[in-house]
């Protein structure tokens, strides 16, 4: 059996056609190594691996690569039934049973069709990921397909998500930029130390009784935000039944970072390296706490950080960003 990175998933969703066919393609190569590191089956790609790099990897998880699609499966998300999976993926149908449920912003709306734009709302489309399909200006507004979501542009200060898995509940940070693009993910935080912690999990069992299915992962993507001088939870941003970057930081840690209380996935733009990287040396340099997980030749570069302590993680990650990387 091989794996497919099938990330295209969300673009099938919003697309006419009724059925899917897996391509390997720039965007489906870009962060497929995931596979390399965390399942025993092969990658299927058309991609050429640096033999170096592959020999790295072989050092925590024995890969392979296979560009037969004989016993191919997919790896984000297991695809059965296209209007089931558009209803547990929908951005309009999770925003209005948040909306329902006072789950979401009392100003949180769904927009049917193209009214005038708003300052100081995010708008985002029925499907997309990371980013994609979002709107907080006039002029990227105009290029959406409705309906949309719209709802404001709130403070946020800590954004975190929910893992539903093989009957377990996982609860991990992840970092975002302004434009809501994912930065990372932190495994290890004490969630039962907020005082708000019950009525969130009382309220995600909700949701997951809405929106789960055994077939996949499920995840709640979720946020504390300020306002009126409060610190307030967002309970149910979006839904995604399907593996995330938050997933493979999860089973990063799990598979090779197990013996430490923190992991950190971090995300950067590679034309923001200094300059290139040797895997073997880095590895080294960090005390084996830091381990480059993507090839030499992808957009992005990531890297996983292991350490036993949230202020030494954080450490780590300011020598690894100050040693490695410009303009920070």
């Amino acid at each position: 059996m091989s794996f497919a990175f099938n990330v295209d998933f969300e673009d099938f969703l919003k697309s006419n056609n009724n059925e899917y066919q897996f391509i390997s393609t720039k965007k489906t190569q870009e962060f497929e190594y995931f596979i390399l590191w965390l399942e025993e089956d092969s990658l299927y790609s058309l991609k050429s691996y640096d033999s170096n790099y592959l020999a790295f990897v072989n050092k925590f998880n024995q890969s392979r690569i296979t560009s037969s699609k004989e016993n191919l499966k997919m790896w984000i998300c297991e695809i059965y039934n296209k209007n089931e999976q558009r209803l547990l993926n929908s951005k309009i149908a999770t925003s209005t049973f948040a909306i329902e449920n006072k789950l979401a912003h009392k100003h949180t709306t769904i927009e049917n069709n193209i009214t005038t734009f708003q300052n100081g709302y995010l708008y985002k489309e029925e499907f997309g990921v990371s980013g994609i399909g979002m709107s907080k200006t006039e002029q990227s507004y105009k290029k959406l397909s409705f309906p949309v979501v719209k709802e404001p542009l709130l403070k946020r200060n800590f954004d975190f998500s929910t893992l539903y898995y093989n009957e377990s509940t996982y609860i991990y940070q992840n970092h975002v930029d302004d434009y809501f693009q994912y930065k990372g993910t932190t495994i290890g935080l004490n969630f039962n130390y907020f005082d708000w912690i019950d009525e969130y999990k009382n309220n995600t069992q909700k949701i997951k009784t809405k929106f789960f299915s055994s077939k996949n992962p499920m995840s709640i993507d979720s946020f504390l935000y300020q306002e009126d001088g409060e610190d307030k939870v967002y309970t149910l941003s979006e839904v995604n039944n399907r593996k995330t970057m938050g997933y493979c930081a999860l089973k990063l840690k799990e598979k090779i970072g197990s013996e430490y209380q923190y992991a950190r996935l971090r995300l950067f733009r590679t034309k923001d390296l200094k300059e290139k990287f040797d895997h073997e040396r880095v590895y080294s340099q960090f005390d084996q706490k830091v381990i480059p997980l993507s090839p030499p030749d992808t957009v992005f570069v990531t890297f996983l950080l292991l350490e036993d302590s949230l202020g030494e993680l954080n450490e780590i990650e300011d020598l690894l960003v100050s040693t490695f990387f410009k303009d920070f």
